[in-house]
Order: structure tokens, then sequence, then C-alpha cells
């Protein structure tokens, strides 16, 4: 018999490549309204492959995990 009992978590996860740095601190790409925006966070642990999130993300948001320095900030983007 298996069971699996669910765990309720507040933290947020995003993959470590996914994280950039640069003179004002760490911050994560996002897509929102077909353009790339740029949000700052500020991270927790580091959990194998992820990194924590506890500031800067509420959870809903799609982050781009490819990690590709030519999205700039406003960029139209298109998912297929």
């Amino acid at each position: 018999m298996k069971i699996e009992i669910p765990v309720k978590t507040s933290h947020i996860f995003v993959p470590l490549n996914s994280l950039y740095n640069n003179s004002e601190g760490k911050f994560l790409k996002l897509f929102e309204d077909n353009k790339v925006k740029f949000t700052n966070v500020t991270v927790g642990e580091i959990v194998g492959e992820y990194i924590e999130i506890k500031t800067g993300l509420q959870g809903t948001e799609k982050v781009i995990i490819t990690p590709n320095t030519l999205f700039e900030e406003n960029a139209v983007v298109t998912v297929k």
C-alpha cells in the first residue's frame, strides 16, 4: 500500500540557471504580456539544482528558465 501525504509549502523554488546577477543584485526574467520582464529577488536556500526565492515572486508568474542573455527587458517573445 502506498500513501501519499501532501505537503503544503509557501516556499518558491526555481532552477538555479534561471537566476541572473547584475550590479543591482539578483533577478529573474519573467514572461508577461508577450514580453520579457525583469524582477529583482532575494534568495534563500539551495536545494539540488533549485534555489529558493524569498521575495520578488508571488508564485503565479511565468519564469523564463532557459538561460539566455539575449532576452532583454521588454523584448517581445512568442511562445511556441
